[in-house]
């Protein structure tokens, strides 16, 4: 309950204080499964500040959830895979249709659980946090976008060397058409059908100002 309270603080400061604290929390080495538990608790609460008015604290969500990806990666893997899925049957059934706008899919926040959505990672903290990294990749300061964009690539990359990666790169594929030969020139096309650019947040107030 302590930690939601945080989270809503009004000094960014603060917020971002509890990031970086809870970004060290994640180094325990002896992951049990109730220290798992625990973590993705703590990560389920933390995911609504992707849309944080701060920049500070939107960097600081970026580093946790770097460290929080790299802990659990194959999860993570499977997220990015079945995501790839949703989206390239998605595109699929959008050209059957002839519907020129992102399907329902893909036009839905990443705090929404999608209708008929399955999958081993379906309404997982995993999967919820991979689509609010993409969300984070657009994010209107550069320094975010940029970081964010760091920890996908490194997500996508490590995708595509796993035995899921010829099949997550024919998703890729039919998602991003004119991809370059690199493997994660797609990136960009990717999150640009996953997740529109989204509008500037402005900045959180201080609670010095009047």
């Amino acid at each position: 309950a302590s930690g939601k309270l945080v989270v809503v603080d009004c000094v960014p400061e603060v917020r971002a204080a509890m990031l970086h604290a809870l970004t060290t929390f994640l180094g325990i080495p002896d992951l049990t499964p109730q220290i798992a538990q625990i973590e993705e608790s703590i990560a389920s609460v933390v995911l609504i500040m992707a849309l944080d008015g701060n920049v500070m604290v939107r960097k600081e969500l970026v580093i946790f959830f770097s460290h929080f990806i790299v802990r659990y990666q194959n999860r993570f893997l499977v997220a990015a895979f079945e995501h790839l899925q949703r989206e390239e049957k998605g595109t699929k059934e959008k050209t059957i249709h002839g519907d020129d706008r992102l399907s329902l899919r893909t036009a839905r926040s990443p705090t929404d659980n999608s209708e008929g959505e399955d999958g081993v990672s379906s309404q997982t903290i995993f999967s919820a946090m991979w689509k609010h990294l993409l969300v984070l990749v657009t994010d209107p300061h550069p320094e975010v976008a940029d970081m964010a964009s760091t920890v996908l690539d490194y997500v996508l990359e490590q995708l595509l060397k796993s035995p899921l990666g010829p099949h997550a790169e024919v998703y890729i594929d039919t998602l991003s058409p004119k991809r370059a030969p690199t493997p994660l020139a797609s990136k960009s096309s990717y999150v640009e059908i996953a997740h529109p650019a989204r509008p500037p947040t402005p900045d959180s107030p201080s609670r010095n100002e009047s």
